[in-house]
């Protein structure tokens, strides 16, 4: 009876992780807590997005927790999502850590990296 209510919880995943939807809410948390939290810099908000990222990704290289239905579309789907996430923050922390000063040059280098991760987002849409 209970799986009948909450199998939609659990369903897509493979039966050994059943549970991997609590990671997921853990990821959301995480990601959510350090965006809020009032930190002195840019920089260490995007260090900290991107290490989140960085280990949920291995997380997920390592257990693959989604049904192999349709092939492996769901793992590549959302190792890809986590990679660009990882991938958008830690061009962020970069693009903060660099103390140039400001020229025109500095800009047009920010616009094109931003235009490739931007472009990075779209493909996977």
């Amino acid at each position: 009876r209970i799986r009948c209510m909450v199998g939609f919880l659990t369903n897509g995943y493979e039966p050994r992780f059943a549970d991997w939807e609590s990671v997921v809410f853990l990821r959301r948390f995480a990601v959510f807590a350090v965006a809020m939290v009032p930190l002195h810099s840019m920089r260490l908000r995007a260090v900290l997005q991107a290490s989140l990222g960085l280990g949920f990704t291995v997380m997920h290289i390592f257990c693959e927790p989604y049904d192999n239905r349709s092939g492996v579309l769901l793992d590549s789907l959302e190792l890809w999502s986590l990679s660009l996430f990882t991938t958008t923050h830690a061009v962020l922390a970069i693009m903060y850590a660099a103390d140039v000063p400001d020229s025109s040059a500095w800009h047009f280098i920010n616009f094109v990296v931003i235009c490739i991760v931007w472009a990075m987002h779209a493909g996977h849409v």
